[in-house]
C-alpha cells in the first residue's frame, strides 16, 4: 500500500478532497472544473502524513478508518481561519472494513467484496455486478438502488459502532485516543 511518509499522494491513493485540508493538491487536480479545493487548507502540510498513517493503522485493524488527531490551524484568509488554534478532529474516512466483510453472509460477500489480489487491496472496490465500486461510490451519482444504499448504510453504521467511544467523545467534547504530531515515528511529507 501507499506510505504517505515515503511518497506524496496520487489520485489512486486518497480521495482528492482530503489532502487540500493540508494544502496539498493532487497532480491531476483541476480535472473536475466544478470544484476548487485550492482554498481549503486548514492544517500544516507537515501534519498530512501522520494523520493519514493514523487512518491507515485504524483501517489495518479491520474496523474501518477512524482517527482522532490534535492539530493546529494555519491562517486561511478565504475562510477567515486564524492560525494557531489547537483542535481535535475525529476523521471518519469511508473505507472497507475487513472484519465487517468477513461477517457478511457468503452470498453478499461474493457480490460486494473484491476477490483475489483486489480483495487484499483495501483501496479497491468491487468490479462489476450489482455492487460495482462498493464502497467507493462517486458523490456525483444521484441515485442508488435499495441494495447499494442498504449495504453502504450497514458498513457505515458498523464502523461507527466499532468506534463509538471515540466518536461519542468527540461529540461530547471529551475526545479519547487522541494522536498528536510526534506520537509516532517521524513522517515528513515527501517532495
Amino acid at each position: 500500500g501507499w506510505d504517505p511518509c515515503l511518497r506524496a499522494p496520487g489520485v489512486k491513493d486518497v480521495d482528492d478532497d482530503f489532502p487540500p485540508f493540508f494544502g496539498i493538491l493532487l497532480d491531476d487536480w483541476g480535472q473536475e472544473t466544478s470544484y476548487d479545493f485550492s482554498r481549503n487548507q486548514a492544517f500544516a502540510k507537515e501534519d498530512f502524513g501522520w494523520v493519514v498513517r493514523a487512518l491507515q493503522e485504524s483501517q489495518a485493524s479491520g474496523r474501518g478508518a477512524v482517527a482522532t488527531t490534535e492539530l493546529e490551524t494555519v491562517r486561511n484568509d478565504w475562510w477567515g481561519l486564524q492560525a494557531g488554534f489547537r483542535v481535535n478532529v475525529t476523521w471518519v474516512y469511508l473505507s472497507r472494513a475487513a472484519k465487517w466483510e468477513d461477517a457478511l453472509p457468503p452470498e453478499v460477500r461474493q457480490l460486494a467484496v473484491p476477490s483475489g489480489a483486489a480483495g487484499a487491496d483495501v483501496t479497491q472496490g468491487r468490479k462489476g455486478g450489482p455492487f460495482a465500486g462498493f464502497p467507493y461510490y462517486g458523490t456525483g451519482r444521484l441515485h442508488y438502488d435499495e441494495g447499494n444504499t442498504n449495504l453502504l448504510w450497514a458498513l457505515s453504521g458498523w464502523i461507527v459502532e466499532e468506534h463509538l467511544d471515540e466518536i461519542a467523545g468527540a461529540v461530547r467534547g471529551t475526545p479519547i485516543n487522541v494522536r498528536a504530531r510526534g506520537d509516532g515515528p517521524p513522517c515528513p511529507l515527501p517532495p
